[in-house]
């Protein structure tokens, strides 16, 4: 779905200007994909211990390291948590993003 232009057209007719434009019409209308995109973005690397281990800074655990940490020593309930943990906002994040999405445009009428 694209957005319209004679949409902001109207809008800066009506003496808006073009920053007004772009905070009451534009980003209201591209927000469920902005968000969508960043729930996306979000579930895609949260749990990719590949290029956490090359690049975060010395010192630093994030949360796929220490899960990579845990795994070489032993599996125990707490990797079986975190994994479960992961697992529901790997799946659930996304399915959430996409009723908000659903929301949003149901509200905003498009």
């Amino acid at each position: 779905m694209a957005i319209r232009r004679d949409v902001e057209e109207a809008a800066m007719s009506l003496g808006a200007s073009p920053v007004q434009t772009f905070f009451q019409i534009t980003l209201p209308l591209m927000l469920p994909a902005v968000l969508a995109g960043a729930l996306f973005a979000f579930t895609i690397s949260f749990d990719d211990i590949t290029g956490t281990l090359f690049w975060k800074p010395g010192g630093v655990e994030t949360v796929p390291t220490q899960i990579f940490a845990m795994l070489r020593n032993s599996i125990s309930p707490e990797i079986n948590a975190l994994g479960t943990v992961m697992i529901v906002m790997t799946v659930g994040l996304p399915l959430l993003g996409a009723a908000a999405a659903r929301i949003l445009s149901k509200k905003s009428g498009t």
